[in-house]
Formats: C-alpha cells, sequence, structure tokens
C-alpha cells in the first residue's frame, strides 16, 4: 500500500495550499484518513504551520519555505485535535 500524504518538504504546505482557510484544512485531513491507506503527517501540519509564500517562487532553495523550523510555541487546538480524534479511530478501527 502506498502511503498518503498532504504535504511534504518538497512541495508547499497543505494550510498554505487552503489559503490558510482551517476550515478547507480539515477537510483535506478527514479526506486523507479516510482513504484505507497508510497516512503521514508532515511535521507541523498537525499545528498548522504555513509559510508566506510558494515555494516556487524562490529560485533556488524555495523548499526552504516549507522546511521551516518546528513551530512548538504555536498550536493551533482545533487542528491538532481533529489529528487526534481521527488517529484515536484509524487505531480502534485496526485493533
Amino acid at each position: 500500500m502506498l502511503p498518503l500524504f498532504l504535504d511534504n518538504h518538497d512541495m508547499n504546505r497543505i494550510s498554505y495550499e487552503c489559503k490558510n482557510r482551517r476550515d478547507k484544512l480539515m477537510e483535506a485531513i478527514r479526506i486523507q484518513f479516510s482513504v484505507d491507506q497508510p497516512v503521514i503527517i508532515y511535521y507541523g501540519t498537525e499545528r498548522g504551520m504555513t509559510q508566506d509564500r510558494s515555494i516556487w517562487s524562490e529560485k533556488p532553495h524555495g523548499d526552504l519555505l516549507a522546511r521551516q523550523p518546528m513551530q512548538w510555541n504555536k498550536n493551533d487546538e482545533a487542528l491538532f485535535s481533529l489529528y487526534q480524534e481521527l488517529i484515536k479511530k484509524r487505531h480502534s478501527n485496526i485493533a
């Protein structure tokens, strides 16, 4: 089975692609977890990390916009709770 991800270090963060709209981001996450494939969560996505501009706007090294250090002091509680809920639900379906 191929793993399913919404973003990674070589593409724009999903929050940026959703224009930082939490409702769109949460729907994308729900869809990701509804597919019966392994889920990969890129670091910071669970906290709502985003970027200021597209990685394609910077030449070279635009990927650094998506590879920012983890923002430990910022946390989107609703987003984090959604991930916890979906992970728990998925885990209970496996067990």
